[in-house]
């Protein structure tokens, strides 16, 4: 049986970074696995109840970002926006793997954390064994424009709500919201409604870091990740690595496979039946393809 071993804080000098490992005395020798959540600003708790057939065998760690979850800022740094940098997320990872001493460690991001683990990889880190970019969001620009496809498949009613409100500049209105949400139900998880999501699978998620990195819904970037794009350095990847996306995911799978194609003998798995959020829609093949992949690179 596969449990909770160990979680903490790691002090660093803008607050703490809270982790858990889950273990077993059968496993604990194997190479781990480190999930990079998504948001920015918000940890997916669920992922915890459902990893079973990958923590079998081996650890399964995840931690959570600095300004969310159980990882509060200290009171001085609170104002200060330096703190929302893709590169300082970076060096975060770097902080984790070094203090829980993660020699040979397999990584696996989703949705934002992608963008955290295509920078840390290129920084040719040594002991990563694999890596997996779940629903990928490596060009804000290909998002963007995907997203502007999605919305042309809403209800015309809803899509002219949402065009209005975003040219209007009034993304905190509430009829703008309850559009979102009709979006939300289509291309970011089908099993669960957006405020299920935020009952049952998040803790202290941190929206106004969401705001001011990413924007005012998930298909409207404003913030400092706007014209972020990494997918020309894709091909200096060279760790095995896998994609993962579903169907109907705003990660669509024609930029998915756009995404592979750059990184020599990348993989990819396309859920069936399931939006961004793959590890609720499809779980059990979701973590079932996981353990496949990286018990082929242990």
């Amino acid at each position: 049986m596969t449990k909770l071993s160990q979680n903490g804080h790691i002090e660093i000098p803008q607050g703490k970074l809270s982790y858990r490992v889950f273990q077993n005395s059968e496993n604990a020798n194997k190479t781990p696995i480190l999930f990079i959540h998504g948001g920015p600003g918000v940890p997916l708790y669920g992922m915890e109840n459902d990893y079973q057939n990958i923590a079998s065998e081996r650890p399964v760690i995840f931690y959570d970002q600095l300004g969310c979850g159980e990882s509060p800022i200290n009171s001085e740094f609170k104002s200060d926006d330096s703190l929302w940098q893709l590169e300082r997320f970076v060096e975060e990872l770097a902080i984790i793997r070094e203090a829980l001493n993660l020699k040979e460690v397999h990584l696996l991001g989703i949705s934002f954390g992608t963008m955290i683990l295509a920078e840390y990889i290129l920084t040719h880190p040594k002991g990563v064994k694999s890596i997996i970019f779940s629903s990928p969001v490596l060009s804000s620009k290909l998002w963007a424009e995907d997203a502007e496809r999605l919305k042309k498949k809403l209800p015309e009613t809803i899509y002219q709500t949402i065009i209005k409100h975003e040219s209007e500049n009034t993304t905190d209105s509430e009829e703008y919201q309850e559009a979102t949400n009709e979006y939300y139900k289509r291309f970011l998880c089908k099993t669960f409604n957006f405020k299920e999501i935020l009952e049952k699978f998040t803790q202290n998620p941190n929206f106004d870091l969401y705001l001011k990195m990413w924007g005012p819904s998930e298909f409207h970037p404003t913030g400092t990740l706007k014209d972020y794009d990494i997918t020309e350095r894709l091909s200096e990847i060279n760790t095995p690595t896998l994609f993962i996306c579903g169907r109907d995911d705003e990660a669509t799978p024609e930029t998915v496979k756009l995404y592979q194609s750059k990184i020599p003998g990348a993989e990819i798995t396309v859920l069936e039946n399931s939006a961004h959020f793959t590890c609720l829609d499809a779980k059990e093949e979701y973590y079932q393809s996981i353990a496949d992949f990286i018990s082929r690179h242990e």
